[in-house]
């Protein structure tokens, strides 16, 4: 052939729509079975496309997605997959393979093979453009659930749902969610869902399962309204990390035995978080939790704040924290405070 350009393909999903395809497939297979493979992948096709790496500066998704930058965050998904399987492709090859039900030019990939993908795409979130973990999401949803088929659904058919497909439910579909559906939600389904679907759980998201707010990140946890929802057992589990984006809005729905509650990570509060908690609230800041506190932490603090701390919580400062103190931190002080300092 002369005069042209041949766009060839061989990768991961080309691979599975080859072992998809069966012994000696007609041309007819072959071509079905690769627009399967490629639209359980969000894809229009496999093998003419020219596909634009995530790593590569036209890939930019800002600007919307073409068919190329979709298969580029489709094989980076697959290549953070390789990661978490101990960087063995064939795994990931293998396991998407049996994943995967073709029929005709149709294709499903089930629940265990989109979170495989899911997570991979966490993986290699750092070294690509946008939200990769979103884009791959999205390429793998089916289509929306009505309303009809989510009332529809059980407990165990919540569960059943994949990551993708609970992406899709709308914020008015959460909301119907009970605490019995809620009760058996995977991590992966509660990653798949952004900070809108979040709150949209309302009261019930302290139905979660442990490990599923567990896999709540910082933005996931901003959503949360009002913080004061969650037990003090979850509370206590927040990470340092998960308390990152915590709004002061957030903080002035906690009681005195909830700020406790969120242990030594109550320094990880953003500035204005900290700035937030009351003189009552204060009562609740330990002896523990302040010594955590660095210059800047203990200088958000409110002299209300101050003045509110328990004389246990104020003998726990040593020198350079007492030296910090401003003078209108230092107004507040109250005599049983002073009573408890070493001279």
């Amino acid at each position: 052939m002369t005069g042209g350009t041949v766009t060839l393909n061989i990768n991961p999903l080309t691979t599975v729509a080859y072992l998809k395809m069966g012994t000696n497939p007609s041309a007819t297979t072959v071509n079905d079975t690769n627009t399967a493979v490629a639209n359980a992948f969000g894809l229009t096709n496999l093998t003419g496309t020219t596909v634009i790496p995530t790593t590569s500066a036209a890939y930019n998704p800002a600007d919307g997605l073409s068919n190329g930058e979709k298969y580029g965050a489709a094989l980076a998904a697959l290549s953070g997959t390789d990661l978490n399987n101990g960087g063995n492709a064939q795994t990931t090859i293998n396991n998407l393979a049996a994943a995967t039900t073709v029929v005709g030019a149709s294709a499903t990939i089930n629940a265990a093979g989109q979170a495989a993908v899911i997570s991979g795409a966490a993986t290699s979130a750092p070294m690509a453009a946008g939200n990769l973990h979103a884009t791959v999401s999205s390429l793998l949803a089916p289509a929306a659930l009505t309303d009809a088929q989510v009332a529809a659904l059980d407990d165990a058919g919540v569960a059943a749902l994949s990551p993708a497909q609970f992406a899709t439910l709308t914020n008015a579909q959460l909301t119907t969610l009970t605490v019995a559906q809620l009760a058996n939600v995977t991590s992966a389904q509660i990653d798949s869902l952004n900070a809108a679907q979040i709150t949209a759980l309302g009261a019930d998201v302290t139905a979660l399962p442990q490990a599923a707010l567990d896999s709540l990140d910082a933005a996931q946890v901003a959503a949360i309204t009002p913080l004061s929802q969650l037990t003090d057992a979850q509370l206590t589990a927040l990470t340092a990390a998960q308390l990152a984006n915590v709004t002061a809005a957030q903080i002035d729905s906690l009681t005195p035995a909830q700020i406790t509650a969120l242990g030594n990570d109550l320094s990880a509060l953003p500035v204005a978080a900290i700035g937030s908690i009351d003189a009552t609230q204060a009562g609740g800041i330990t002896a523990t939790q302040l010594d955590s506190f660095d210059a800047t932490d203990l200088g958000a603090l409110t002299a209300g704040a101050i003045g509110g701390l328990t004389p246990t919580a104020f003998a726990s400062l040593d020198n350079t924290q007492l030296g910090n103190l401003t003078a209108a931190q230092l107004a507040n002080v109250t005599a049983a405070q002073i009573d408890s300092l070493t001279p």
